[in-house]
């Protein structure tokens, strides 16, 4: 969350942290609401959530009923990445 808020602010200092905030709260609205609702990426449960050009990644735990966010990734930068485990 940090590098992205350090890159928005490169262009647009008073974007940042709104935008951040922004996509935290897309992210607990969608996935608290309904986890299962994205599709798995591989073996190891992780869970794809697309917001803009931003790919969050999380893995949620049912006994706990808990989201945990693994990363999140510029859909930019998907080129030739494998995701291990976490």
């Amino acid at each position: 969350m940090d590098a992205i808020e350090k890159y928005i602010a490169e262009d647009n200092p008073s974007r940042a942290r709104s935008y951040i905030e922004e996509l935290l709260q897309h992210c607990y609205d969608s996935i608290a609401s309904f986890p299962y609702a994205f599709p798995l990426t591989g073996k190891l449960d992780i869970r794809c959530f697309p917001y803009q050009k931003y790919n969050v990644y999380y893995r949620y735990d049912e006994t706990q009923d808990a989201v945990h966010i693994a990363h999140i990734l510029n859909s930019a930068q998907m080129k030739n990445l494998v995701l291990r485990k976490i």
